[in-house]
């Protein structure tokens, strides 16, 4: 897919309609203080099962931070904060899978840990997390979330140190983080909401662990829309059995956040 048609794609299902949490931002594209146009998507059903990857979550002392208990504890509980949520979808955990994580459109919405991070248009420098979205654009419909931590390794020393205690300098706040992340996985892109989980940027060390009125109501401007049923204003494309796939991508840095708009096609890193 050409670099023009995945953007004119992305603008085409990229719209907040009523609350800001469901601002999707294509940074540094989309000027300060606007939002793309175009129509929301969201998740067929009513429930969203997540699968936390086990390959690379436990290591040795001297080839980086064990994650296990730290990404499955933190998962479970961004995803409980978002099913207790007055609107939006259930986050539901499911069993473990071990994948590389090159697998795309395989049906399983996976939380992984990359420890390689290998540079490239999705791996920005600076990164802390970020989320794959992949959106069937004939129907406006969500088909997949993955999500990956960019975790400190000898191989990868730019990588992010995580935690769940007090604030600590250069240690990044798990759950903060994966609040974040579960809520495009949920549906939502970015708020213009200075505080809100769904903000773009967020300081390194940061906690941000309880969702505003503001995630909230972008929720439930995804529940107001009711069953998906409208298209896109673009073309679909053609992939296999997954038909007009395209992956929104939402990167959350030390920083700032940048979008970036493409079809999955990479090589493990």
């Amino acid at each position: 897919m050409r670099p023009a048609r995945s953007l004119a794609l992305v603008i085409a299902l990229a719209a907040p309609r009523g609350a800001l949490a469901y601002c999707r931002m294509t940074a540094p594209r989309t000027p300060p203080g606007a939002c793309e146009a175009g129509a929301p998507v969201a998740w067929r059903g009513a429930s969203v099962a997540l699968r936390v990857n086990a390959r690379d979550l436990a290591v040795s002392a001297d080839a980086g931070q064990s994650l296990g208990d730290l990404v499955r504890r933190s998962t479970a509980a961004a995803a409980q904060r978002w099913s207790d949520a007055a609107c939006g979808p259930s986050l539901t955990m499911a069993g473990d899978v071990d994948a590389p994580l090159d697998v795309a459109l395989d049906g399983r919405n996976v939380v992984s840990v990359n420890r390689h991070w290998a540079p490239d248009a999705y791996h920005r420098p600076g990164t802390i997390a970020f989320t794959v979205v992949s959106v069937d654009v004939a129907t406006a419909t969500l088909l997949e979330a993955d999500v990956e931590l960019n975790a400190r390794a000898m191989e990868n020393p730019l990588g992010r140190t995580f935690g769940d205690g007090a604030p600590s300098w250069g240690v990044a706040d798990a759950p903060s983080v994966l609040l974040h992340e579960l809520g495009h996985v949920a549906g939502l892109g970015h708020s213009l909401t200075r505080g809100a989980v769904m903000e773009p940027s967020m300081d390194v060390e940061r906690q941000r662990r309880a969702l505003t009125d503001d995630d909230r109501a972008g929720l439930c401007a995804l529940d107001a829309r009711g069953a998906v049923t409208g298209g896109c204003a673009a073309a679909p494309t053609a992939r296999a059995s997954w038909r007009g796939a395209l992956c929104l991508v939402f990167i959350l840095a030390a920083r700032g956040v940048h979008a970036i708009v493409g079809t999955r096609r990479r090589a493990a890193p």
